[in-house]
């Protein structure tokens, strides 16, 4: 390796190393602001907004959700015949399955479906 590589790499722990402290930091600040939002609705604005001088704002959310226990849901799902039901195909034990399946594997080829390798690369501060 390159004397740069290797300074760059130094560079680069060196600053995760800074942000992981900030973020530690910032945790207990964030949460306090978040309970003061919510024991403070009133000051949002017309925007769901709450701003402070120093430009940093608090910003509300608000999204419809399904509130109840799991036999609830399952219920429901049930008395509407699936309708509602969401269905993901689980690619990993797909993968798992494959070399040892060789009705699998034809139906993959048959769907035109390979088993391939993604590359990617990721950069770590250990």
């Amino acid at each position: 390796m390159t004397k740069k590589v290797e300074k760059i790499a130094e560079d680069y722990q060196k600053l995760a190393r800074q942000i992981k402290e900030l973020e530690a930091k910032l945790k207990p600040l964030k949460q306090e602001l978040i309970d003061y939002a919510e024991a403070n609705k009133k000051e949002f604005d017309e925007a769901f907004q709450m701003k402070f001088k120093c430009g940093a704002y608090i910003s509300q959310r608000v999204k419809d959700v399904l509130e109840g226990n799991k036999d609830s849901k399952a219920q429901l799902l049930s008395e509407t015949a699936d309708e509602y039901a969401k269905i993901d195909l689980d690619e990993k034990a797909i993968l798992e399955e494959a070399p040892k399946n060789a009705r699998l594997r034809k139906l993959l080829t048959k769907l035109n479906v390979q088993i391939a390798q993604k590359e990617t690369f990721a950069v770590y501060a250990g």
